[in-house]
Order: C-alpha cells, then structure tokens, then sequence
C-alpha cells in the first residue's frame, strides 16, 4: 500500500487530547476514504458519525438514524473544530 503524506496546516491545538483526537479522526477518514463503507460501519459510533459528517455522507447519518445536527452535538466541539480540517485533507486526495 502506498503511504500518503497529507499537507497537515500549522494548527492552534490547545491539548494533546485535542490532537490526538484529530490524529484519530484523519486516521478514521483515511480508513474509508480507502475502504469505503465496509470500512466506516467497523468504526465507533462518534467515529462513523465524524467521518460522515467530513466526507458529507448524510445517507450514513441517515442510516445511523442522525440529523447533521444531532450527530454534530453527539459527536461534541473537539471532533466538530477539526471537521474542516479532516474534510479538505480527504480533499486533496480526492484532487490528486
């Protein structure tokens, strides 16, 4: 499998936790963008629910039986300030 160097802009993390958070939600992304929805129904249900909404799946929110805006409160404000992070990093692959 080739690896893949994403083009990650300078971040203002106030906690390691923020950032491993975003380093597991990249990871998550990563995941399904390569393995598609076999891959996104293997991950957690915050993770489904952050990767759907970054890839801009409502039918997989529809199918987690979740609104934009329920999964957005469920999924809490650390996932949600790196969702457009992780969307335009899947972006570029998309462009490459």
């Amino acid at each position: 499998m080739k690896k893949i160097d994403l083009p990650l802009e300078p971040l203002d993390v106030s906690s390691t936790a923020s950032h491993q958070i975003l380093r597991r939600f990249i990871g998550c992304a990563l995941d399904v963008h390569i393995g598609g929805q076999d891959a996104w129904a293997k991950q957690s249900k915050i993770e489904r629910l952050a990767v759907a909404l970054a890839l801009n799946r409502t039918d997989w929110l529809q199918q987690e039986g979740m609104s934009i805006a329920a999964a957005i409160e469920l999924i809490g404000p650390v996932w949600v300030s790196h969702l457009s992070l992780v969307e335009r990093q899947i972006g570029v692959l998309d462009k490459s």
